[in-house]
Parts: C-alpha cells; sequence; structure tokens
C-alpha cells in the first residue's frame, strides 16, 4: 500500500517564503527543491519505491509547498520516518549558497544605519561640486 509523510518545505527553523511576497510561487518552489536536495545530501537516496514530490496544498491565504515522501514498502518507510523524525532544523552551507535572498533582506539593508549614514555621505560630496 502506498503511504506517505509530509516534511515541511524548508528547514523548521528558517523562514520561508511568505503568500503575501509577489513572487511567493516560485520562490517557495525554488526553497523546497533546495531543501529537498539537502535532505538528499543527509540522507543519502532513498530505497526503491521511494518518492520526493512536491506538492501544494490548499491554506485560506492559497496554496503552499510541502515535501511528500511517498513510500510502498517497510524499507521505504523506515527511510521515510527517519527523515521525518531527523528532519534539519538549519540550511546546510550549500543549500544557503543557492537560496535567493528574502525579499526583506534588501529593505532591511537599504535602511541600515550603515546605507544612511553612505547616502548623506554622498548626498554631502554632492552639494559641494
Amino acid at each position: 500500500m502506498r503511504d506517505y509523510v509530509d516534511i515541511g518545505c524548508t528547514p523548521w527553523e528558517e523562514s520561508c517564503a511568505q503568500t503575501t511576497e509577489p513572487d511567493f510561487r516560485e520562490r517557495a518552489r525554488k526553497e523546497a527543491l533546495i531543501f529537498k536536495a539537502q535532505i538528499l545530501r543527509q540522507f543519502g537516496l532513498p530505497p526503491e519505491n521511494v518518492e520526493i514530490r512536491l506538492v501544494w496544498n490548499q491554506h485560506d491565504f492559497g496554496s503552499y509547498p510541502e515535501l511528500r515522501i511517498y513510500f510502498e514498502d517497510e524499507a521505504g518507510a523506515d527511510w521515510a520516518y527517519k527523515v521525518e523524525d531527523n528532519t534539519p532544523p538549519r540550511w546546510d552551507e550549500e543549500s544557503l549558497l543557492q537560496l535567493p535572498p528574502p525579499a526583506w533582506a534588501f529593505a532591511e539593508l537599504l535602511f541600515s544605519p550603515e546605507m544612511r549614514e553612505l547616502r548623506e555621505r554622498l548626498a554631502a560630496m554632492e552639494t559641494k561640486q
């Protein structure tokens, strides 16, 4: 009998794409595929008859992605439950290098004290010219 477990779309301690972001679907899909690659790096290739698929679930605010591990036999179930029980809480280094920066990071950088100071210095230089 075919069964499955859902393991999320990102490590559970990490922030993820938000449904309110303009590019949510594409960003969430990328995050989930990067997470899938991390799972495979951490746990190795699954046994035969195991499939990790990206599925979209309905929610009040739209749909959201989830990685779902399908399995058909005891070996597959053991692997799937091992992943579920030990899902990584954080992105690994390789995943961090592949992730696009979150949308809020640009605004945070733009309005940081360092950038404000730089803008003020540039404005002062322009005034002197």
